[in-house]
């Protein structure tokens, strides 16, 4: 009964989750109590050796219950990104290619024939997009090149700027796998999917505008993050192939 009410106590009216828990992460916190009632139990009437072993199993308990509710939102995949740091994973920016007659400016599928080199599957890794004009300071950002960004005279490409939620951690490698599913359905072809930081501190929630409090989040986002793309990634100019979205905090920050 306990845990019941604390699930539904930090669920439903402190609203501690940002939203519904799914249904694996209540059963662990309800569990979490029973397990806690038999350490309390396991203190009346026994030896001190009974009772450390209890205290013991309480931490192991909390531990293990922390992990499994993380999974059951099936986000962080890592303890690192669970504790909001981004894993030191530097990508390797392919260079850009030299302008020539036949160079498209912007995106052109169409057109496009995969060499005999292109690589099976694209690249992901971070990459810090400093805030030069809005001077926030973000975590590094994550980056999604597809199989045909690898390339020599490589094609311009769509871009999609996206945000993770909050708490959350830019995480390309989170997504890797479905975008190489994509990019392996149209010849190698995919946007290249930039995760930026929109919140500096995984544990502060700056909504996004520029504020005093937090920062210049959305010129860092439309000024800082854009200029960035366009200077080190080889990316369609054309504004109607670049989009933004995101997960949670970050799907209301991409509106």
């Amino acid at each position: 009964m306990v845990g019941v009410i604390a699930w539904f106590l930090g669920e439903k009216v402190l609203n501690l989750t940002l939203g519904p828990m799914p249904m694996l992460g209540r059963i662990w916190v309800v569990a979490f109590f029973i397990g806690l009632g038999l350490v309390v139990a396991n203190f009346r009437r026994s030896t001190w050796r009974r009772k450390v072993a209890a205290v013991l199993a309480a931490v192991v308990l909390l531990g293990a219950t922390v992990l499994a509710v993380n999974k059951a939102y099936q986000i962080n995949t890592t303890l690192g990104a669970l504790l909001g740091r981004v894993p030191a994973n530097p990508i390797t920016l392919p260079s850009q290619p030299t302008s020539s007659p036949s160079h498209h400016e912007d995106f052109d599928g169409a057109h496009w024939v995969a060499p005999a080199d292109m690589p099976a599957k694209g690249q992901a890794g971070n990459q810090y997009l400093p805030g030069k004009v809005s001077g926030f300071h973000p975590r590094s950002a994550s980056i999604y090149l597809p199989p045909a960004a690898l390339v020599a005279n490589a094609p311009k490409l769509p871009v999609v700027v996206f945000m993770m939620g909050q708490p959350g951690t830019p995480d390309a490698p989170l997504f890797k796998d479905q975008l190489d599913g994509i990019a392996a359905a149209h010849n190698g072809l995919s946007p290249i999917v930039v995760f930026v930081d929109q919140l500096g501190n995984p544990n502060v929630d700056t909504l996004c505008p520029d504020t005093q409090k937090f920062g210049n989040v959305e010129t860092y986002i439309n000024t800082d993050v854009v200029n960035w793309v366009r200077e080190n990634l080889n990316v369609s100019t054309d504004r109607q192939d670049w989009t933004v979205g995101g997960y949670s905090q970050g799907g209301g920050s991409a509106r």
